[in-house]
């Protein structure tokens, strides 16, 4: 709908968005802040994904090239100091001492080209990973069988509902705000009792659940290992510095008080306490939201590597293209199953255009 909306808008409107799909389907031009700079890019996401590709490239050729000669003039530099005795050498060797001058006057001249690495931050974009899992005797974790759900006094948000989720499970969950998405969540992991049906939970598996309000309980005034020790003051200064190290949060990071951290940043100490139980299922509520692209890729990279399974809520359709094998679509009380993104979306959409 907000895209339809945006699209058909006569007028100028500006997106701050990190939803890759959103931006291909509505952005006309791209400018990126990056590195204390803006960059401004014609075309959709795609298109400015495709010069900022380029420009890298050319950049990353520039710097190499350069870095090669500045390392041939100061050999022959250096091999011309050593060689050449340092006493009168102006006035014995004065041609030799002369193209040393040159080397370094050209040296100091250079207009040098920047490490891309330092351009596009690559020091920031800290990848991260979810803890190993222990095994079980069933693969399979939560299955629901005929389910209705709700709250008491209200009609159902959904009936009916049939799923499984086993240890390769990667679901995304589809609906519009209201539908039912987060609930669905909380009758899975046993948080709410369903209306009918079966719910079964494998007992021996250990559950994370994910959500903005873990991130909300942080307390501003800590460190990030501040926070940690104060949910687990078991374990060691070591013991939580890897433990958060595991999602990116290292070195002066994990010393900083949680007040200075962006939004993503809190969101990766959240998720390191809520994975300390080294779970067999992670749920996610809105993972991406505060997240920038790079920790949205590391975030994608931690599921794929991940040996358990996981469950998530998202309106990122990049993150669902790419993390998602199957896809749930929850609207007018219905849930249903999709392999296909765009069918699961039409679903959905469908149903709100019912609605309205």
């Amino acid at each position: 709908w907000l895209e339809d909306y945006l699209n058909a808008y006569k007028e100028t409107a500006v997106i701050v968005s990190h939803d890759r799909h959103f931006l291909d389907n509505v952005a006309t031009d791209i400018i990126q802040l990056q590195a204390q700079r803006l960059t401004y890019y014609r075309g959709n996401f795609s298109a400015y994904s495709e010069q900022a590709r380029e420009q890298r490239l050319a950049q990353q050729r520039a710097f190499d090239a350069q870095q090669k000669q500045i390392e041939h003039i100061e050999e022959f530099i250096h091999r011309f100091d050593i060689q050449l005795p340092k006493e009168d050498r102006a006035k014995k060797h004065p041609a030799a001492v002369a193209q040393i001058e040159s080397r370094k006057r050209q040296l100091e001249k250079m207009e040098r080209v920047e490490d891309p690495a330092v351009t596009y931050g690559d020091g920031d974009n800290l990848s991260f990973r979810f803890p190993p899992v222990g095994a079980l005797r069933r693969d399979e974790l939560v299955r629901l069988d005929g389910v209705t759900f709700g709250y008491p006094g209200l009609p159902p948000l959904c009936e009916g509902g049939t799923v499984c989720v086993d240890l390769k499970s990667r679901v995304g969950v589809l609906g519009r705000n209201g539908a039912g998405k987060s609930t669905l969540l909380k009758v899975m992991t046993g948080e709410l009792a369903q209306e009918k049906g079966q719910v079964s939970i494998n007992r021996n598996m250990r559950v994370a659940v994910f959500a903005q309000h873990h991130v909300e309980t942080l307390d501003l005034t800590m460190t990030c290992v501040e926070c940690v020790q104060a949910r687990f003051p078991t374990l060691s200064d070591q013991e939580v510095r890897n433990m958060l190290g595991r999602v990116g949060v290292q070195g002066e990071m994990a010393t900083r008080r949680v007040k200075t951290l962006s939004g993503g940043q809190k969101s990766r100490v959240a998720i390191a306490i809520v994975t300390q139980c080294e779970p067999h299922l992670i749920v996610l509520d809105e993972p991406t939201n505060h997240l920038d692209m790079e920790t949205i890729d590391s975030l994608i990279e931690a599921v794929e590597n991940f040996e358990g399974a996981v469950v998530f809520v998202s309106h990122d359709q990049y993150f669902l293209s790419k993390v998602a094998s199957e896809l749930w679509a929850v609207a007018d009380g219905k849930l249903r199953i999709f392999r296909d993104l765009d069918e699961a979306k039409q679903f959905t959409y469908k149903a709100c255009e019912v609605r309205t």
